[in-house]
């Protein structure tokens, strides 16, 4: 019995599927970002100078706009992209392979930081300010932040006048939590199972998460910005670890990542933590999307943002100092994003003399007390204009723990202040 002729149907399946014809394959999430031929550099570094120009609103003293929040978003972008390298170096690497490498990426670059602001950044803001830099409470700054986690935001006697006083770094507050997700990620994918089959689990773990911190808010009352900070960063990093697992089934389009990057823009202006909750997932998705796609290459091979992001604090704070917010306003402080730009105006302001309102003449006099001085004080002859001119509170009050520019030191602040200061930087 002859078989029956194939339908038309069948034949134009068959001509579709012929070897003749190649369908176009569909771009994924993970095509381009499994290399450094992608953008991702470039947007850590754009995080960064966000989270630069959302600190100089708050310590030049200049009034809040609705704008500078995008600082908490950089914030939380840099966790989420975070998640996803961090779970990709992961199964790369053996444990301890990965925990040294993850130490060689913040203990250095951060302890330097510490020593500069101590040794060099201080000093320097002792002599033209007038106040008196103690070698011995320097040291204390390092001792005592040397471990990621922040127990000393000042030194004493410094930054006394400034809009945002007693605070060097304000940037260095999630450098802890930074730590404990790398720490945290590295055992989680250390699992079997969990490794094997990442995406379930991750995503159950995501959702405690997100539970814990409607509780947080809500009935647990948690006022303590510690844990705030931790769930709501936590949240963002397990977004990016999720993606990461669903890499080879997520698709990389323009019709999901413009959207994307819309919803996690409004739900940034939502009630904490809902806002947070809703826009995890799509801000991690928006700015692993732009990283595929953006034709910019800039710090490809080269991460800068976590410089920009560890050092441009201090040097704000020495540009306000220097008075330079009074003379320039607001964009004064933005040349803190180029050491060399910030050297530059330290040097001029310096030789105009504008760094204080008057240059003192030295009491004759006091030349002869300075062998009573104890040993490691800088006096400065210099006043800068914030000494006189009546400086700003801190926007939330004395509980730094709380305050817009380091809110996660983890003392227990008001609830208030507490649960506003969550969601910025």
């Amino acid at each position: 019995m002859a078989p029956h002729p194939p339908t038309r149907r069948l034949r134009s399946v068959r001509t579709i599927a012929s070897p003749g014809t190649h369908l176009p394959p569909r771009r994924v999430l993970g095509d381009r970002l499994g290399t450094h031929d992608n953008a991702l550099n470039f947007i850590r570094l754009t995080l960064a100078a966000l989270v630069v120009v959302g600190h100089g609103a708050v310590l030049g003293g200049f009034e809040q706009q609705r704008w500078h929040d995008l600082s908490g978003m950089a914030v939380n972008g840099f966790f989420a992209i975070s998640g996803f390298l961090i779970a990709g170096s992961r199964v790369r690497t053996s444990f301890l392979s990965f925990l040294w490498r993850r130490a060689l990426r913040l203990y250095p670059a951060f302890w330097v930081a510490l020593l500069t602001t101590a040794f060099l950044v201080a000093p320097l803001t002792a002599r033209l300010s007038g106040e008196s830099w103690i070698a011995g409470r320097a040291v204390d700054y390092v001792l005592h932040n040397a471990s990621l986690s922040i127990h000393q935001w000042g030194i004493e006697h410094l930054l006394l006048g400034v809009p945002y006083p007693g605070v060097w770094n304000g940037s260095l507050w999630t450098l802890w939590f930074e730590g404990v997700a790398y720490l945290a990620a590295g055992l989680v994918l250390s699992v079997g199972i969990v490794r094997r089959r990442p995406l379930p689990w991750l995503a159950g773990v995501l959702m405690v998460v997100l539970v814990l911190a409607v509780l947080a808010h809500g009935p647990l009352d948690v006022t303590t910005s510690r844990y705030l900070n931790g769930l709501r960063l936590a949240g963002f990093f397990l977004a990016g670890m999720i993606l990461w697992a669903a890499r080879s089934s997520v698709p990389l389009s323009a019709w999901l990542g413009v959207p994307a990057l819309g919803l996690a823009l409004v739900a940034s202006r939502w009630e904490v933590p809902y806002g947070d909750i809703v826009s995890a997932l799509p801000l991690a998705y928006a700015l692993l999307w732009l990283g595929a796609v953006l034709p910019v290459r800039l710090c490809s091979r080269t991460d800068r943002s976590y410089g920009t992001y560890i050092y441009v604090f201090p040097l704000q704070q020495l540009l306000v100092v220097l008075g330079v917010h009074t003379t320039l306003g607001y964009w004064g402080v933005l040349p803190a994003l180029s050491p060399s730009r910030t050297a530059a105006c330290v040097a001029f302001m310096d030789a105009r003399g504008e760094a204080g309102h008057a240059v003192e003449v030295p009491d004759p006099l006091s030349v002869r007390s300075r062998a009573r001085r104890p040993r490691g004080v800088v006096v400065a002859t210099r006043r800068a204009p914030f000494l006189t001119a009546g400086a700003r509170a801190c926007p939330v009050g004395d509980d730094v723990a709380a305050c817009a520019g380091c809110s996660g030191s983890g003392s227990p602040g008001r609830a208030a202040a507490s649960r506003s200061a969550a969601r910025r930087c």
